[in-house]
């Protein structure tokens, strides 16, 4: 077997460039775009440009056998071999004088075909002229192709984002149940404040994933974060004016009646302002006043919270003959009496339409005070020296 000329040539080119007589191989044509083999990891649309800069094992190979040709080095005589470890070194040194640059490594959206990369490429130019080589395409664009496509998936389609509470208190709410079934079993979700909301605030939802697993079942996740506006909470009102408040009175009058009929209904004792006892033969309540009353917030305490009370004033009058006398009325006589109390609820708030909202297991009456007259009343829910309210009065 004969050594291929290409060998001959390229090493007779090699003692050449060391100052020896010889021979020159005829000029062979190289471009950069057939040396530029970069290497992707990963989706269509994520893919990571793992390595560009030089040129790859198989592309040197390749490029061997075309420059060179196919050679089965076993068949070579020492003279030959040296002629083709010449020649190799001499291609060798050249392909590894190739250098890439690109304009540009996206390390956020990642690569996607069709891509277009902007290449230049660099080489020691001494290699080429000792292969007759002309090395064209030294700045040109490469598009990408054959990465995989997979499946995109946003994780925040169906996802569910509620918020519940009163607005500063609120909290978020998060379900992924009715996702794809990748981000229901393997994304997380993470709210950037999750109390203390209130409405109009920004929170901020992200998507933690892991990318090794998306890209083992060839998942591509188009969004990892989304914002959403805090809204839906019930607001602490600094006014009952125009609110309807009809189903809060109802509940109020039947809490205040079971009161009523505990102290002042038919048959029941009761006693004058004289102490007189009188045994009840007619009774009956009216509402006298409503009022709003709200805590006074102290800023600069960290305890101090907004809180409010609905209050029913009721007037309470009950006749019967007493049945012991009294310093006015004495014994057989009939007596009068007329008293002040009320009903009141734990905190309200409105509903985004403006509704009312309140608990109907925080509905209070207080069976043991009552009041010779509204003044007193007044006097009593205004405050103490511990709580500082606003007081108006609903008409």
């Amino acid at each position: 077997m004969k050594i291929s000329k290409k060998i001959a040539l390229i090493a007779i080119a090699a003692i050449a460039a060391a100052g020896l007589s010889g021979c020159q191989q005829n000029t062979k044509t190289v471009s950069c775009k057939d040396l530029f083999s970069p290497q992707f990891h990963g989706l269509s649309g994520s893919a990571r440009l793992e390595s560009y800069s030089r040129v790859t094992s198989e592309t040197m190979e390749n490029f061997e056998k075309d420059f060179i040709g196919e050679v089965n080095t076993d068949t070579l005589n020492d003279a030959q071999k040296s002629e083709y470890r010449s020649a190799k070194s001499t291609v060798d040194s050249f392909l590894n004088s190739v250098n890439f640059h690109i304009e540009e490594v996206s390390d956020s959206d990642g690569y996607a075909n069709g891509d277009q990369i902007q290449v230049t490429a660099e080489f020691t130019d001494s290699y080429a002229k000792l292969m007759g080589l002309d090395v064209t395409d030294t700045t040109f664009t490469y598009s990408v192709e054959g990465l995989h496509e997979g499946t995109k998936v946003n994780p925040f389609d169906n996802l569910k984002v509620t918020f519940s509470g009163i607005s500063s208190d609120g909290e978020i709410e998060i379900d992924k149940s009715n996702c794809d079934e990748f981000v229901k079993n393997n994304v997380r979700f993470y709210a950037s404040e999750s109390y203390d909301l209130k409405n109009g605030d920004t929170v901020t939802v992200t998507a933690e994933y892991s990318s090794y697993t998306a890209e083992n079942e060839e998942i591509i996740i188009t969004e990892t974060s989304k914002d959403y506006t805090v809204s839906g909470l019930s607001e602490y009102p600094d006014s009952l004016d125009g609110v309807d408040l009809s189903a809060l009175n109802t509940k109020m009058d039947e809490e205040f009646k079971e009161l009523f009929d505990s102290k002042y209904a038919k048959g029941k004792t009761a006693y004058t302002d004289d102490y007189a006892e009188i045994k009840i033969d007619s009774s009956e309540y009216k509402v006298v006043k409503k009022y709003f009353r709200n805590t006074v917030v102290d800023s600069n305490s960290y305890y101090s919270t907004p809180s409010n009370s609905y209050i029913v004033v009721y007037e309470v009058t009950a006749t019967g003959k007493a049945e012991y006398g009294g310093s006015k009325i004495k014994k057989g006589q009939t007596g009068t009496i007329t008293k002040y109390m009320y009903a009141y609820t734990g905190t309200v708030t409105l509903d985004k339409d403006k509704k009312i909202v309140f608990d109907e297991n925080s509905i209070y009456t207080d069976g043991y005070y009552t009041y010779n007259s509204l003044d007193d009343l007044y006097e009593s829910i205004s405050g103490s020296s511990y709580d500082k309210y606003t007081i108006t009065e609903v008409k």
